[in-house]
């Protein structure tokens, strides 16, 4: 092999492992990160907003009875709160990595 093969082929090689490992080690992988965990608490506030809705429909048809309608509504509010809270957390984070 000639010394121009030589250079040529590591030089392929080292560009495939910079595309390779940059995604993994650099900035990509984090905000990839970021966004699913992002996504995964969207999804969970919107359970919390459907379960929510379901205690009031509950409640309003008189299939619970006040007491328990309360206390499970307050501890699913409570869930709201801390998961809108992660949510700002996040976003912060994310906002400050650029």
């Amino acid at each position: 092999m000639s010394i121009e093969g030589l250079i040529g082929s590591m030089l392929l090689v080292a560009v495939t492992l910079a595309a390779v490992l940059v995604p993994l080690f650099g900035r990509g992988g984090q905000v990839a990160t970021s966004n699913a965990a992002t996504e995964q608490l969207t999804q969970t506030y919107d359970r919390i907003l459907t379960n929510i809705r379901d205690l009031d429909e509950d409640f309003s048809t008189g299939k619970l009875d006040e007491s328990t309608y309360k206390n499970e509504r307050d501890a699913w509010l409570q869930r709201g709160v801390q998961t809108l809270e992660a949510l700002q957390r996040q976003g912060e984070r994310h906002a400050n990595r650029r």
